[in-house]
This record gives C-alpha cells, structure tokens and sequence, in this order.
C-alpha cells in the first residue's frame, strides 16, 4: 500500500503557518511517504510548492462552505486515498472536514490549529477533526477553558529545519537594511513578525524612547508587515526615534538578521508559540518575550530567555535597560539555548509525532458516548 499524505492549505500568501507545513510536507517525503498539498492556484503557497518540489492540487477553498471546492476535495480524497489528511485552520479545514466525512474512504483528519480567535468554536474540535494539533500547552488550556475536549486535543510543537535555517542565514540582506546596520555600533534590538497591534510594538516603542531619554544607545529593527504598518511609522515619529528604528518591511527569509542582531524582543499581547524566539535562540542571540500564551514552552525563565509582563513598559524598559548596561550575562545563557532547541523543536521529531497521532486508533464509542 502506497504511504500517501494530504495536506491542505488555502491561504494566499506565505507566512509562518505556510512556510511550517512546507517543512512538514518535505520532512515526510524524506521519511519515504508520498505527499501532495490541495492550495489555491496561483497562490504564494502554490509557487513556494513548486520551488520545493512538492506536488500540489489546486483547489480554490473560496470560503469556509464552497460547494465546488468540498466536491472536488471529496473527489481528491476517493482518489487518491491518502492514510491521513492534515489540514490548517481557515477555510481548507472547514471543507476537509466535511469532504472526509462525505468521502467512500475514510482517512483520519488531523487538524494543525496555530491560532485562537477571541471566541473558540468547540464544535468542530469535538466532533469533526479526528485530532486537533496545537503548538503550545498554553493553546491547548485556553481551547479546554473555552469548552474543546482535553483529549481531542494533542501538543505538537512546530518543527525547525536547523540546516536550511543556518544556510538561509548566510544569505546577503536587502542594501537597504545592510547599509543601516553597518551605519552605526549601537547594539541592535530586532522584533519579527507581523506588524498587528497584538504583537506589542507599542509597548517595546514605549519603553525605548523612556530609554533614548535617559541616554541609551541602541538601534531597533523591525522585520514584517501588516494592518499596523502606519500606526507604528506614526509612533516612530511621536516618539522621536526615527534615527534608532528602522521598519524593514517583510524579509524572507529572515534568518540573516540573527547573525547581527544583540536582542530579540516578542511584547506580544496574544502568542500560541512563538517561533522567531526559537530562531533568535539557535543563533544565540538573547530573547525577552511576554509571558502569554505558548511563549513559556520555549523560554524559561532567567535559563534560556527572560519572560516578562505584556503591557507592562517600565518592566520592559528596566529589562532592556539591564541588556545594554550588562549583555555578557544574558549572552552566556544565549550562548547554551542552540543545543536546547535543536533537540526540542527538530521537524523530523514533529513530523514523526503527527504520524503517530494519526495512526493513533479512535477512540471506542458506545452509542456515541467515549468510553473511559
């Protein structure tokens, strides 16, 4: 019998969820199994799967209930027979989801969820994904605390493919972002991601410009895009930091900020995982970070990173404040978190947990009620 596997994807563009299922899909074709991704056509998805060489059935996944698209995917699915489907929340997931139980064959569905909305739907947890995959145990409290079945539910952290992110990283930086970095040898302050008011930029522009007042040097890079672009420039401006920030716009790969950045900051408000942190720390470079979400299942605290209060500016001031005067201590921890998340967070390791929930028998019913 032929090891197929289905993933979908009906996002548009690429960001970190796409480029996760990427490393996915080419980490099981090395472990011998035949994959193939359902994505919208003409899609940055679609081009990044072709560059990759991963084959891909194009589906339009217009919304969440597209007749044309649940038809064709059930098609896909008595076709091609794949053992297991893996599907992202969003619009793919909702139509795998019913495509699986429409279909002749029944693969199990394993549903990737990466993010939580402000209201938590259980319905479809419960009852129509097989396995639901979150990255932290933080995601996985809050969807128990907003009604989803502990059991249902299993902690997958993303995987890192550590050699292409060490080979992504020698690659040369926009000249724009070049010639700033080498304008100056005030330490530089990175933040990634995108640029959306939970991911904390207010706070960390706050405490910087308490922190210019007072006579600190520093540079600060911001990598991504997003809704808050012009919020942010506005604040720049406000603030008076426009010689010490810099808005880099999107970078891909980031990688090669690593190799010149001092710190790495994730104020974020709202954060399942967090996976620039594992970036930064494969790099050693120093990470603070909100302790929210699923940020604590990669820092500990004062060990491998410092965690601190979202919101809180003069925590996040005193902090970085404490970096510029004294960084060769928070550069020796740094220097031991590569070890640390190379063993945590390897794809091969992630891969081969998705595998085994999916093999994983269901449990038995009596009357549709779980046994115990």
């Amino acid at each position: 019998m032929r090891k197929r596997i289905l993933y979908t994807e009906s996002s548009k563009h690429v960001g970190g969820q796409e480029l996760q299922a990427m490393m996915q899909l080419h980490a099981l074709q090395h472990l011998g199994f035949e994959v193939l991704l359902a994505c919208r056509p003409e899609s940055e998805v679609a081009t990044l799967a072709a560059e990759k060489h991963i084959p891909i059935y194009p589906i339009t996944f217009r919304n969440s209930y597209h007749f044309p698209s649940l038809w064709r995917f059930r098609q896909l699915i008595n076709e091609y027979h794949p053992l297991f489907v893996v599907s992202h929340s969003g619009h793919d997931a909702n139509i795998a989801e019913l495509a699986t139980k429409l279909a002749w064959s029944k693969p199990t569905l394993v549903r990737q969820k990466t993010y939580l909305t402000s209201r938590i739907k259980p319905f479809s947890t419960n009852y129509l994904a097989d396995q639901v995959v979150v990255p932290s145990s933080g995601m996985k409290r809050a969807m128990v605390a907003g009604g989803c079945r502990d059991e249902k539910i299993e902690v997958v952290a993303p995987g890192f493919d550590f050699a292409t992110l060490h080979a992504q990283s020698e690659r040369p930086l926009p000249v724009s972002v070049q010639c700033w970095l080498e304008a100056s040898t005030s330490p530089v302050i990175v933040q990634v991601g995108m640029l959306r008011g939970e991911k904390g930029h207010d706070t960390a522009l706050a405490a910087l410009a308490a922190l210019k007042q007072s006579g600190h040097a520093f540079r600060y890079l911001i990598v991504g895009d997003g809704p808050e672009y012009k919020v942010i420039n506005t604040m720049i401006a406000r603030y008076g930091l426009q010689d010490n920030v810099m808005m880099a716009g999107k970078l891909f790969p980031a990688a090669a900020v690593y190799r010149h950045a001092d710190l790495v900051l994730m104020p974020s408000r709202n954060e399942s995982f967090g996976m620039a942190l594992v970036e930064a720390m494969y790099f050693g470079v120093p990470v603070m970070a909100s302790d929210v979400g699923g940020i604590p299942d990669v820092i500990r605290h004062q060990e491998n990173g410092v965690l601190l209060p979202c919101d809180d500016v003069a925590a996040w001031q005193n902090a970085i404040a404490d970096f510029l005067v004294h960084p060769e201590s928070y550069r020796q921890r740094a220097s031991h978190a590569c070890d640390d998340v190379v063993l945590r967070y390897s794809i091969d390791a992630c891969v081969k947990k998705i595998i085994a929930l999916a093999y994983k028998e269901p449990t038995p019913t009596v009357a549709g009620v779980a046994t115990p």
